[in-house]
């Protein structure tokens, strides 16, 4: 379908498969778009509550597509917990367009839909998450003609910290 530019990209409707690889325990995923996780070694999900300042546990849903996690929301970060290093899979729910995320003030969890940055004049500092040695490293920004911008991978998950509760752009 028609859709705005996302990433340099013309916007489309998104219904895709995504595997990716994990590790062992925790895991912080970006989810790029609304849909559902699903892995056999997946024992939780987490979502990041930024008003309650907690991490609020996700039930697992059992149905004709098999046992995942479902209503995940697109462009936010969630830790996933697995008991092995299989791969999982992201499923989209065939409904997403966007290049913006909305945000609020302080902690903010969120996943990028595809390769790209983030900009914003709210933005103060961003973290990526090294699941090997258990560390949150700091993203730096990048200055160039489109301004200034921190480049993020998608599929990752990141916490982005806030001075206001506005939209950010993907570009």
């Amino acid at each position: 379908g028609e859709g705005r530019t996302v990433g340099g990209k013309a916007g489309v409707t998104v219904s895709v498969t995504v595997e990716i690889e994990v590790t062992t325990g925790m895991n912080l995923i970006g989810m790029p778009f609304p849909g559902s996780i699903k892995g056999d070694n997946i024992t939780a999900v987490y979502m990041h509550d930024t008003g309650e300042l907690t991490y609020n546990e996700i039930q697992k849903t059992i149905d004709d597509f098999g046992d995942h996690y479902v209503l995940l929301e697109g462009n936010k970060g969630y830790y996933v917990k697995t008991n092995n290093t299989n791969s999982i899979v992201l499923i989209s729910d065939g409904n997403y367009q966007t290049n913006t995320i909305q945000v609020t003030t302080g902690m903010n969890l969120i996943g990028m839909p595809v390769p790209g940055s983030i900009k914003g004049a709210n933005i103060t500092t961003v973290y990526d998450y090294n699941t090997n040695k258990h560390i949150y490293n700091e993203i730096q920004k990048t200055s160039d003609a489109t301004g200034d911008h921190y480049i993020l991978q998608e599929k990752e998950g990141y916490w982005v910290v806030t001075n206001n509760s506005t939209s950010i752009d993907i570009i």
